[in-house]
């Protein structure tokens, strides 16, 4: 066990660094985003995030991928169940307001251990 800056244990209260790579960084370009989470969106930033899903679908011809809970530098976000769920549902919403159908929905738990 050797123990670096980066992976000393934090104190209590103190931002801990994001670590844990599940995808690689976001790109600006392509049908793929990444969304930390969503929470009681204004109207103004759901019209925000619809136009971004508009990019995002034509990127991909029709097709996006969203990964909700995941950093823009693809590192998880360490958020529990019910956070990234609700986040998914509003993106769900957003997708219907543009005629848009959400194929598949993966919530994976315990790929993470700590």
């Amino acid at each position: 066990d050797y123990r670096t800056k980066e992976n000393m244990p934090q104190p209590h209260g103190a931002k801990a660094k994001r670590s844990l790579p599940v995808v690689p960084a976001e790109s600006e370009d392509g049908n793929t985003e990444y969304k930390r989470q969503l929470h009681n969106p204004t109207p103004s930033r759901l019209r925000s995030l619809a136009t971004q899903m508009v990019y995002r679908l034509d990127e991909g011809k029709g097709r996006c991928i969203y990964f909700i809970g995941v950093e823009d530098d693809g590192c998880h976000s360490m958020l529990d169940y019910d956070t990234v769920s609700e986040s998914a549902r509003i993106l769900e919403c957003i997708a219907r307001s543009l005629n848009a159908v959400v194929l598949e929905r993966k919530m994976i738990q315990n790929e993470i251990v700590m």
